[in-house]
């Protein structure tokens, strides 16, 4: 899928109930993908997240900003929930989730 340029695979830790994909760039930026099977948890504090939902290609992507600037995309696809959270704009983790498999 897409990873924005300058960003590389810092770290990949998979088991039977949940794969991590950390990636980073030099200028300080990074985000973390959650991918487990649809029955399993992924924490999303939306406590302190101003929420919203939009639907692209019939899913429905929960996203949000915190007050540091973090920002998250929580969905379902197939059978699979995923999550992303990084130092990047909401804008450009949903263009990261609408290519993950």
């Amino acid at each position: 899928g897409y990873i924005p340029e300058g960003f590389k695979l810092e770290s990949k830790d998979t088991s039977s109930k949940i794969s991590i994909y950390k990636y980073s760039s030099s200028n300080n930026l990074m985000f973390t993908i959650y991918k487990t099977a649809s029955s399993g948890e992924i924490d999303f504090d939306s406590e302190n997240l101003d929420t919203k939902v939009i639907t692209i290609d019939n899913i429905n992507y929960t996203y949000g900003t915190d007050a540091f600037g973090n920002s998250n995309v929580i969905w379902i696809e197939f059978d699979y929930m995923f999550r992303i959270d990084g130092n990047l704009s909401t804008e450009e983790l949903l263009k990261i989730a609408e290519t993950i498999e």
